[in-house]
């Protein structure tokens, strides 16, 4: 979400939540541990060895719901009609649209929910390529705590358990997917899931249910995927979605391409 190199993302979340490296660390008995085997495109996946530790629960308050709402939005707003291809419905249905004026002036505001159906933060998203490389293309508020939240799981924890969980990266590909008709879809907003983002999902599965982790096919996404998928195979039954082509992520896909993943699946 900040587009930076992974290592400076992870001094980024050392610094922003006061991580210890040195905690961070897979214990022995950890180590052990047998977790079932998750699936790739209905294959068994052997979890590597040296699998990523889960990061470590942040410390801390939960995010507080806000006391305000951004509005005075544009919807019908060029880049989410023409660039993202999000019907006006969906638009509305996630409360996205252009920021004019505010925290998130010429971005496009996008709310963040938790659990319990409460808006704790804006993210804004800077419509198109930003101009220069001091301009992030997502601003979140400062203090928010990102990894305490899975964007949209207020909605999708309302669909019953046996439906098919797909968790993904970012915003706009949990948008997209969502209109096409995967109600039960949560974004990471990020490629690592996170102690907090995993109890969530625990708690909103069971052992009936199917999880499918469909991260972007680039370097952060397959790692991330390993590790969310051995991480979760201990309480659901899991698969990962790879894309064929490099570069790839959900929110490129298109209604057949939808369709065709999911078909017989749900």
């Amino acid at each position: 979400m900040e587009d930076v190199s992974i290592l400076a993302a992870a001094n980024k979340a050392i610094e922003w939540f006061h991580l210890d490296p040195a905690e961070m660390s897979v214990s022995s008995e950890e180590a052990a541990e047998e977790p079932s085997e998750p699936e790739k495109n209905g294959e068994v996946v052997k979890p590597k060895p040296a699998a990523r530790p889960a990061p470590a629960q942040e410390n801390g308050a939960p995010n507080k719901p806000l006391n305000f709402r951004l509005d005075k939005l544009e919807r019908e707003y060029p880049y989410l009609i023409k660039e993202r291809g999000l019907t006006l419905e969906t638009i509305v249905d996630f409360g996205v649209g252009f920021c004019a004026k505010g925290m998130m002036a010429g971005r496009i505001a996008i709310p963040i929910h938790n659990a319990e159906g409460k808006v704790v933060a804006y993210a804004g998203r800077f419509p198109g390529e930003p101009p220069d490389e001091d301009t992030p293309k997502y601003k979140l508020p400062p203090g928010f705590r990102k990894s305490q939240e899975l964007f949209n799981i207020d909605r999708a924890g309302k669909e019953p358990p046996e439906v098919t969980m797909v968790i993904v990266e970012g915003f706009f590909g949990c948008m997209n997917l969502h209109q096409h008709g995967c109600r039960r879809v949560v974004a990471l907003m990020g490629s690592t899931m996170s102690a907090a983002q995993e109890e969530l999902i625990r708690r909103h599965t069971d052992s009936r249910s199917q999880v499918i982790v469909m991260l972007d096919e680039d370097e952060a996404g397959r790692a991330g995927r390993e590790d969310i998928a051995t991480r979760l195979s201990k309480f659901c039954y899991v698969k990962v979605h790879t894309f064929e082509k490099d570069g790839q992520q959900p929110e490129d896909l298109s209604l057949e391409d939808v369709n065709e993943i999911f078909g017989g699946f749900q």
